[in-house]
């Protein structure tokens, strides 16, 4: 655009600028951390292989930072801002650049009706630097709740980024790694971002995190799948009989142990050994029995 500003939005200073000449603030439950590298901002669009076709959804643009140069490469962005000072703030920008292909919506996306996303348009990609604060909320809602998106690809904290990405035997590996990887293919393309390459700088190390949704849907029930692991992992110290007991609606232990020797030969096997296809099959098995 015609007054750079897309360029001059990643300097600390001018930042700086904007908040202090309309009285904005920064929030820290709202983990609000600009991305001012626009190199790495570069590598993140290319990350996202964005195009013309592409509708976009941006969770927490803050000022724009990312939404004015997503617009440039999209068919359109339509970006979500928790912070009714920079909504504002960004759709006063909007107007006074006579932008189109923006919509802002101001509320907060994890309690925000999809129906309310959908009446701007159809967005097939997930593209953020993400609030630190929902970041690993967002993502799950994104894939649970927007099925029209197909990639999801964003900055987020590094230890989260291993979490998601954690294979069994791993120290990382948990119930968000299964369920997340039981929903997408995730990748981590960087993962060691330093705290300058945002403002201001947080207090740890970030990554950028790219999921892609499988295109085959989800051969499973998702909310049986995601009660069998989250009880699988409730205590990383017992076997995954010894959790699955725990489970309301699912206390016969005979059935429990017959089960899981039969897919895992091993009855004493613990959630952190067990593959996010494991899982699968084992949620197929638990939810044949018709008890939960």
């Amino acid at each position: 655009m015609a007054n750079g500003y897309e360029q001059r939005v990643f300097n600390p200073s001018y930042i700086t600028e904007i908040l202090k000449a309309h009285s904005l603030s920064l929030n820290k439950k709202y983990g609000q951390n600009f991305l001012v590298n626009r190199a790495v901002a570069e590598r993140l669009f290319r990350y996202a292989h964005i195009g013309k076709q592409n509708t976009l959804l941006e969770i927490g643009p803050g000022i724009g930072t990312l939404t004015f140069s997503l617009a440039e490469r999209a068919k359109q962005v339509i970006a979500v801002e928790i912070d009714r000072g920079f909504a504002h703030w960004l759709g006063e920008k909007l107007a006074e650049r006579g932008q189109k292909n923006i919509k802002i919506i101001q509320g907060d996306f994890l309690k925000l009706s999809p129906a309310i996303i959908f009446e701007h348009g159809t967005p097939d990609k997930a593209v953020s630097n993400f609030p630190y604060s929902i970041c690993l909320k967002a993502i799950v809602r994104c894939l649970e709740e927007y099925p029209c998106v197909g990639e999801i690809v964003g900055t987020v904290q590094k230890e989260l980024a291993q979490r998601v990405c954690a294979v069994p035997n791993e120290k990382n590996y948990s119930a968000v790694s299964v369920y997340v990887q039981a929903l997408a293919h995730v990748r981590i393309m960087e993962k060691d971002l330093s705290p300058r390459n945002f403002f201001p700088a947080p207090e740890v190390t970030s990554a950028i995190l790219r999921l892609t949704r499988f295109g085959d849907g989800t051969p499973f029930n998702r909310e049986i799948f995601k009660r069998v692991v989250k009880a699988s992992f409730s205590s990383r110290r017992k076997s995954l009989v010894n959790n699955l007991c725990a489970m309301k609606g699912f206390s016969d232990k005979k059935t429990v142990r017959s089960i899981v020797d039969a897919h895992f030969h091993n009855v004493d096997i613990r959630a952190e050994q067990v593959s996010v296809e494991g899982f699968m099959r084992l949620a197929r098995s638990i939810e044949a029995l018709g008890t939960l």
